[in-house]
């Protein structure tokens, strides 16, 4: 929904991350690749520059996941090995040449879900074991932090980092959020959107609320898996007729930079509803004292805070005010094009830097991510893991798909509590308006102040005290 946009480098280093048990067991994935230097890298079905090629090659930044590697041969028309590959679904041969290769760990795939309980804390032991009980097929691994849970959850609440649509009790009250005197919470965005209290931001930081079998997906590894992210997936996920219209664009999309079609197709549902909005209309618009038009973002990207984040982002979707800037396939002038830049985006800028679940795009605890921690974050909506989760969860039980092998990557936090809970929905303002002794009020009530002096006469038998509060 309101998103924090910064600039991304274009090539694309993958760090620490593992990748899929959609893998048949049989092949152990130790190696990722990124490929970089060329448009259309091609995709040979041999490791020699003879062989036929699949499809229009990859493209640049795509990320590979590597089989094997074929010995450095000078006759093969390479000077590098060749890498045997999957991308998009398919299989073949790379010129090791312009691909980046980086090591990942790989101790939790394939392995047994004992060993891969064993690598959490105990705290998540039950929480585990009921989702293996009832899906076997899915894998688990930790992504240590290395931070302890407090400091993340201050860092993550300073004010402008976490927002929320809810009850009074769920809102800031630090400063900048609410005067206790007016009793008036300040609104952050749009007509209704707050900063959400330390509280809130604990619940929804802390991995272990959500490990049941619908929230858990906010945990998916968000890379390509077509033997379940079909066509029929992503229309349930898009629902409208509106947004079905687009199917075999997410498609396209999924295929060409290696992203899952039904990440793409939940978060453009969340960020414009399902008929739609400003930002897939095209329509005429007014910011910043110019006219725009023809101009679309779907995913919403760099729609950050001001007077109309939509308008702020369809500028972003213009190349800039001025129209110069051309990353990402940019001035976004088609739905086409915008969910073609904005899928390009998602993974040039988050998926291939270490933010690859729906979790991490909102807080960036990896610490091998290629950005600070707790910066370069997707949406400021607290609770936007939670609601993608659900809408990908229903999605593949209505087709029958939550036995598929997911792969979830479960946060871990040194020195975590017993337990967090969601805070009472009431109104905190302990604050009184005003303090009465025997009736009189007190004169220069100052309500900031805890301790008062009150002389009376001699003659004074009983003493009653009394206030009213401001809320």
């Amino acid at each position: 929904m309101m998103k924090i946009l910064k600039k991304f480098t274009n090539i694309a280093l993958i760090i620490g991350i593992l990748f899929s048990t959609f893998i048949p067991v049989n092949i152990k994935a130790s190696e990722i690749g990124v490929v970089i230097e060329k448009e259309g890298l091609n995709f040979r079905k041999e490791p020699n520059t003879d062989s036929g090629k699949i499809g229009t090659g990859v493209p640049y930044n795509a990320r590979v996941t590597i089989l094997d590697t074929v010995k450095k041969d000078a006759n093969t028309g390479c000077d590098d090995e060749w890498y045997y590959v999957e991308y998009g679904g398919k299989k073949g041969y790379l010129c090791g040449t312009y691909v980046k290769v980086t090591k990942i760990a790989n101790e939790n795939i394939n392995t047994s879900f004992e060993t891969q309980l064993k690598a959490f804390p105990t705290s998540y032991h039950s929480y585990l074991k009921a989702l293996n009980k009832k899906y076997p097929t899915w894998n688990f691994q930790p992504l240590n932090t290395n931070v302890s849970f407090s400091s993340a959850v201050t860092a993550q609440s300073v004010v402008g980092k976490s927002f929320i649509q809810g009850p009074e009790g769920y809102r800031s009250t630090l400063g900048g959020s609410y005067n206790y005197l007016t009793d008036k919470f300040i609104v952050k965005e749009g007509s209704n959107w707050y900063a959400a209290n330390e509280e809130v931001v604990a619940y929804y930081l802390d991995p272990r609320n959500f490990l049941d079998e619908s929230t858990i997906f906010m945990f998916e590894d968000l890379t390509y898996h077509s033997n379940f992210q079909t066509k029929t997936v992503v229309e349930r996920i898009l629902k409208s007729n509106y947004l079905k219209q687009y199917t075999d664009i997410f498609m396209n999309a999924a295929n060409t930079y290696n992203v899952s079609p039904i990440h793409l197709a939940a978060r453009v549902r969340q960020e414009v509803g399902l008929n739609g909005s400003p930002a897939t209309t095209g329509e005429r618009f007014t910011y910043g004292g110019k006219t725009y038009s023809g101009l679309y973002n779907f995913f919403n990207i760099g729609a950050t805070t001001s007077a109309n984040p939509v308008y702020k982002g369809l500028v972003y979707a213009n190349g800039g005010a001025e129209g110069n800037l051309t990353s990402y396939g940019r001035p976004w002038t088609t739905p086409e094009k915008s969910i073609m830049g904005g899928a390009y985006f998602l993974v040039d800028g988050y998926i291939n830097k270490g933010q690859h679940t729906p979790y991490l795009q909102k807080f960036n605890v990896n610490p091998k991510s290629g950005y600070n921690l707790h910066t370069h974050q997707y949406m400021t909506n607290v609770r936007a893991p939670y609601s993608e989760a659900l809408s990908t969860s229903e999605t593949y039980v209505s087709l029958d798909l939550e036995n598929e092998p997911f792969l979830f990557t479960i946060p871990v936090f040194n020195n975590m509590p017993n337990k967090t809970s969601l805070p009472h929905t009431g109104n905190p303002n302990n604050y009184i308006k005003n303090f009465k002794v025997n009736d009189k009020t007190l004169p220069n009530f100052d309500n900031t102040k805890s301790d008062y002096t009150i002389h009376v006469s001699t003659l004074t038998k009983n003493v009653s005290l009394s206030a009213e509060p401001i809320n």
